[in-house]
């Protein structure tokens, strides 16, 4: 029986900890600051061992604990590289969802030499979408295809029934981490040439998109899609874009905000300030003329549908910030975790599209293929982002356990022997793709 350790006991855990409790004969240990989480992700199993403790700062204590075969690490992004890190030292192999950054990209060849994977990148997004355009694009190229333009958008978003407030969205992870992608840089290949989208300048051009069986969205360039160029072995393209899905009226609202200068981080004093308050500082005006100053700085009118949605949201109310310093952001972040929270019974929806264009020479016809995810899950039990993000990560471990993976090193999920049963075990969960192919 190999000994499994978990660090992180957060929103996508239990589908994670479940699936290795389901599939394998293994122990599985997590270990997460809060108990309620941890008794949750495990259920009681008599596979499962619960520690409290802190997985993010005290790793090389559990390890010594563990002694685990494997790690998967469901931490925040910023605690992926120094727990990577450990395991290399320990010889362990790692999982983790998060994108690969420098810091995790520096210990390939220590990785390498100590024979050990360290397999990040395998969540939902980035992860699913690798596995899934990584498996079509080598169909393409293997029946003598070229891939002309690459087309890739997801979201995580309240179900079409529940999707009930102003903003059309609700939290189904981090805020910050929803509130930090607000001011990201967005870059993509467009006609051969790369596209560069400063600051938040993104969400100042969005198109709507119809997804067939769903509707209308609308989507936005997300960070830099030109690494994928050379991840996807598609340097033939001329057209490369990663973009997210959200329901419409959002960008313009995250654009307005971003123009008040909402997500700023810089620190300041709101000791006994209410919401209205703090509005009247950043429109450098009085309590009493905040909805004159505000339309005059949205360009929009008091019904106007951004005014009423920051109205909404609580950012003219009377009512205390709950804290004495802090920054715009983290005034808006206090908002989003009480406003944008699912209710008992809800559903989300998680939602992925690619589109590639393909020319093949020989047959001289063009394609276009369509891949569509649409997964919905329960607050109640678990929610898409939870399954679609938890399990992965499961799969991954379960086959470097049994020896399926053979490959060492830092990478994504773009391996054949990585994507192709990973693909398969998805399917099973009911985690699957809808393909349609157009001659065009």
């Amino acid at each position: 029986m190999a000994q499994i350790l978990i660090l992180g006991a957060g929103r996508v855990a239990r589908p994670c900890v479940q699936y290795l409790l389901r599939n394998t004969e293994h122990s599985v240990t997590v270990v997460d600051i809060d108990e309620n989480n941890l008794k949750r992700a495990t259920g009681g199993h008599p596979r499962s061992q619960i520690i409290v403790g802190d997985a993010a700062n005290e790793t090389e204590r559990f390890i010594e604990q563990v002694k685990p075969h494997i790690v998967i690490n469901l931490l925040p992004a910023q605690f992926m590289p120094p727990v990577a890190k450990k395991c290399v030292e320990f010889g362990i192999n790692y999982v983790d969802p998060s994108y690969i950054k420098d810091e995790m990209r520096s210990l390939d060849a220590a990785a390498k030499e100590k024979g050990v994977l360290i397999l990040c990148e395998l969540g939902l997004d980035p992860g699913i979408d690798h596995m899934s355009a990584a498996k079509t694009i080598k169909e393409i190229h293997e029946k003598g295809g070229l891939v002309d333009s690459f087309w890739s958008c997801c979201g995580a978003l309240p179900s079409l029934c529940d999707n009930n407030n102003p903003l059309g969205y609700k939290l189904s992870w981090s805020p910050e981490a929803l509130i930090g992608a607000s001011k990201r840089t967005a870059r993509f290949l467009r006609n051969g040439e790369v596209v560069v989208l400063p600051d938040g300048e993104t969400y100042k051009h969005p198109s709507l998109v119809d997804v067939e069986g769903l509707g209308c969205f609308e989507e936005y360039a997300n960070a830099d899609s030109i690494p994928y160029i050379e991840l996807y072995g598609i340097k033939e393209a001329k057209h490369v874009y990663r973009g997210t899905f959200r329901y419409p009226g959002w960008c313009e609202l995250i654009a307005k905000m971003n123009d008040l200068g909402l997500f700023e981080t810089t620190e300041m004093d709101l000791k006994e300030l209410t919401y209205r308050d703090f509005m009247a500082k950043i429109l450098n005006t009085g309590k009493a003329n905040v909805e004159e100053k505000l339309c005059s700085a949205l360009g929009r009118e008091a019904f106007s549908s951004v005014f009423l949605k920051l109205k909404w949201l609580g950012l003219l109310s009377e009512e205390k910030i709950p804290f004495e310093t802090g920054s715009p952001r983290s005034v808006v972040a206090s908002l989003f975790h009480k406003r944008l929270v699912f209710s008992k019974g809800e559903k989300d929806l998680v939602l992925m599209e690619h589109r590639y264009v393909a020319s093949f020479p020989k047959e001289n016809t063009k394609k276009l293929i369509t891949s569509t995810l649409i997964c919905t899950g329960s607050v109640d039990e678990d929610t898409a982002i939870a399954k679609t993000t938890g399990i992965p990560p499961a799969i991954g471990a379960m086959l470097i356990l049994q020896g399926k993976i053979k490959a060492t090193g830092v990478h994504a999920p773009v391996l054949p022997e990585i994507y192709e049963p990973s693909l398969k075990l998805l399917e099973k969960e009911g985690i699957t793709f809808t393909e349609k192919e157009t001659t065009i």
